[in-house]
């Protein structure tokens, strides 16, 4: 499951360094992992919360993102050697084979997870 998750990071990180949309990609990617992560943790409470018949407030939007708040303010704590594990990951993976597949596979389900919280949002208006 690491290796999944190092793994998403690298091809986020890897389009961003492609694109020179970001400065620091390595971080990016971090922050693009966990946000989906983030929304897919929101969909989770709203759906609860609606099985449930407990009413949907904002206070649970804040409680749901504090790991995306903790990751943004602490990245260099949380994960000092970032910027190493991607560029092994890049140097053994040189010759990846369905490298165009797995990066559409991530996108996906970053794509999923923004899919996933809208329609949980708007179907379960209260």
């Amino acid at each position: 499951m690491k290796d999944l998750f190092y793994y998403s990071v690298y091809k986020i990180a890897k389009f961003y360094k492609k694109t020179q949309w970001a400065l620091d990609y390595v971080a990016q990617g971090y922050f693009i992992l966990f946000f989906a992560f983030t929304c897919y943790l929101l969909s989770i409470i709203r759906v609860l919360l609606y099985l449930f018949n407990i009413n949907f407030s904002k206070i649970c939007i804040i409680i749901a993102s504090i790991p995306l708040i903790i990751e943004i303010s602490f990245f260099n704590q949380l994960f000092p050697n970032a910027q190493d594990k991607y560029n092994m990951y890049e140097k053994n993976l040189i010759n990846e084979k369905n490298r165009w597949f797995k990066g559409l596979l991530v996108f996906l389900f970053l794509l999923l997870s923004l899919t996933c919280y809208i329609l949980v949002s708007v179907y379960l208006k209260e």
